[in-house]
């Protein structure tokens, strides 16, 4: 099932209409149309190499469709290019990065302040707000560079970086691709407690059918994606 729950437009975190890619080995990914409400949290399930991460990298703009469109904030974020299209990604989507993509040789703090910094607010009050975030999530150290903290706390910086903004949408590709089921589980729980908290909806990638359960609403990847017959 690919529609979301009934609503309006105004309470579409997200929209793709018509949405068509190809890329290598004669796979493409076509979307007629594909909604997320405001709040909503879903799974977008499949196994590996099955096109999820390419679906999420579409979403967030870090690769080009080929055609159709992406709705995000009353905005085709398809139209945008280049520094246009970054900030509008900053704004207002989070992403939660499989490998975390944090910054050595920077504190925890700072590490969210660069998520902040498209938001026009001032030093002072990113600094404040990321500390605020890095409580919110156990981090009660903010001043520790991020090399010194523990793989689990590093990912709750990476949360923190990705909600701290207060996004429209958080994005986290495979984020337990490494854990161990309870340990999954419990961050599946903080992600999604980390995004309601920040107002956002939320789009999980895994090939974890463990994870179903925590979703009201999943969605197979395969739904969208094809190989063409070789020759």
């Amino acid at each position: 099932m690919t529609s979301a729950p009934p609503g309006t437009a105004s309470t579409h975190a997200l929209r793709l209409t018509r949405v068509t890619f190809e890329y290598a080995r004669g796979f493409s990914i076509h979307i007629p149309d594909l909604q997320v409400n405001a709040g909503e949290q879903v799974l977008l399930a499949g196994s590996s190499g099955s096109g999820k991460s390419t679906l999420l990298h579409l979403i967030a703009g870090l690769e080009d469709v080929n055609s159709g469109e992406i709705h995000m904030q009353g905005s085709d974020f398809t139209r945008l290019r280049g520094a246009a299209r970054d900030t509008f990604r900053g704004r207002h989507i989070g992403m939660i990065f499989q490998t975390l993509n944090l910054l050595q040789g920077f504190t925890a703090r700072e590490n969210v302040m660069l998520a902040l910094m498209l938001g026009g607010s001032s030093q002072l009050e990113q600094s404040q707000r990321a500390e605020s975030v890095l409580a919110q999530l156990g981090i009660t150290e903010p001043h520790a560079m991020i090399e010194t903290l523990s793989v689990g706390q590093q990912q709750r910086v990476a949360v923190a970086r990705a909600v701290a903004g207060r996004p429209s949408l958080v994005l986290a590709d495979e984020p337990t691709a490494s854990l161990d089921p309870e340990n999954a589980r419990n961050t599946i729980a903080l992600i999604q407690e980390a995004a309601t908290r920040a107002g956002a909806a939320l789009i999980v990638t895994s090939h974890d059918p463990l994870l179903r359960s925590s979703f009201s609403r999943v969605i197979d990847v395969s739904e969208f994606t094809s190989k063409r017959a070789a020759p």
